[in-house]
C-alpha cells in the first residue's frame, strides 16, 4: 500500500513541476502559453513508475510523442541518478541487487528500415541491459534481443532468449 501512495505521489509531484516550469516560460504580458502544433513535440509522457523490493530504487519512463525516450533511475537513499537513453520495460531483482531492462534501437535507424521496407527479421533489435547495483554500477548490454525475464524467487538470476545470427547465415 505504501508503494502505491509514493507512486502516485511521484506522480503528481512531476505533473505539478512540469506545470510549474510551464507557467513560469509564459510571456509576462498575459500570463499564458499559446498551443499550436509546434509544442506538442516538447511533451513528455512519465510511464511505468517502479519501486524495488527493498524500497532502495525508483524507477521510470519518459518518454517524447516523438523520438528516443529514456528511463530514469534513482536511489534517494545513496544520491545516486542514472539515465539510460533509449531503455524501458525495467524489471528490478527479488534481491534489489540489479535491474533488468530492453533497450531499443535508435528511432531514426527503426523508422529508416521501414521505410526500406525491410523484412520484420531484418528490422533492428532491442538489447539486454543488466545493471548491476553492487558493489559499484556496471551496465552490461546483450544485443538481438527476443524476450527477457527475472526470477520471482529470492535469487540473482535472469533468463533471456536472444537471436542467433549464426543460423541466418546457413539459410
Amino acid at each position: 500500500m505504501k508503494k502505491i501512495i509514493f507512486i502516485i505521489t511521484l506522480n503528481i509531484l512531476f505533473i505539478s513541476a512540469k506545470i510549474y516550469s510551464q507557467t513560469n516560460n509564459a510571456d509576462s504580458t498575459d500570463g499564458k502559453i499559446a498551443l499550436d502544433h509546434s509544442v506538442y513535440e516538447s511533451w513528455n509522457k512519465l510511464e511505468k513508475t517502479k519501486i524495488s523490493y527493498n524500497g532502495e530504487w525508483i524507477s521510470y519512463e519518459l518518454n517524447p510523442q516523438k523520438g528516443d525516450g529514456k528511463l530514469i533511475l534513482i536511489n534517494p537513499n545513496k544520491g545516486f541518478a542514472d539515465t539510460i537513453v533509449r531503455g524501458y520495460d525495467l524489471t528490478f531483482s527479488p534481491n534489489s541487487d540489479f535491474a533488468a531492462l530492453k533497450i531499443k534501437p535508435q528511432e531514426d535507424t527503426t523508422r529508416k528500415a521501414k521505410l526500406d521496407k525491410k523484412k520484420k527479421e531484418d528490422m533492428p533489435k532491442d538489447s539486454l541491459g543488466i545493471l548491476t547495483f553492487m558493489p559499484e554500477s556496471k551496465m552490461i548490454k546483450i544485443p538481438f534481443l527476443k524476450s527477457f525475464t527475472v526470477s520471482q524467487e529470492n535469487t540473482s538470476l535472469v533468463s533471456y532468449m536472444n537471436e542467433n545470427k549464426s543460423d541466418k547465415k546457413r539459410h
